[in-house]
């Protein structure tokens, strides 16, 4: 009986060294989640993988030209501590598709909207009347300037 019971906590120790020893080939150091917002995209990308992380990439519209290309964030955020065996993704801005106002201005109301149309835009119509009976239906002031980049779907307020 003490024979059995020593052969049984005897193989218990060792499947218990076994288990440890074996969890601690696997286990994967952790590192803190450098900050590289700020950076060019493809250039935080490029150092993330010298120094070892696994690191992908999810872009944002943005409407700022200075944020194009950017990090603006990662995921998990900067100093979180993971395995570098973990992917991180680095969310970069991209500039959102835009498009040119065109001038509408003394074009009749119905011309001038589907210009604006063609253009992926919209009209924003304010009547106001007039004096002379041939401006009647033509736009007479569009206050977004002419050339001025707007996203796709935006309204034009033209008079």
């Amino acid at each position: 009986m003490k024979t059995l019971r020593f052969v049984c906590v005897l193989t218990a120790a060792i499947l218990i060294s076994f288990s440890s020893l074996a969890g601690a080939q696997t286990a994967q150091p952790v590192e803190a989640v450098p900050n590289v917002t700020g950076m060019k995209a493809t250039e935080a990308q490029r150092m993330l993988i010298q120094k070892g992380w696994k690191a992908g990439m999810e872009y944002r519209t943005v409407a700022d030209p200075k944020q194009d290309g950017t990090v603006l964030a990662t995921r998990p955020p900067a100093g979180t501590r993971v395995s570098k065996q973990q992917v991180l993704i680095l969310v970069a801005g991209k500039l959102s598709e835009q498009v040119r106002v065109p001038s509408v201005t003394g074009m009749p109301l119905a011309e001038a909207q589907k210009v604006l149309v063609a253009n992926k835009l919209n009209a924003q119509v304010t009547h106001q009347p007039v004096a002379e009976p041939q401006r009647n239906g033509v736009v007479i002031a569009q206050k977004t300037a002419v050339g001025t980049p707007l996203a796709p779907g935006s309204m034009v307020p033209v008079v």
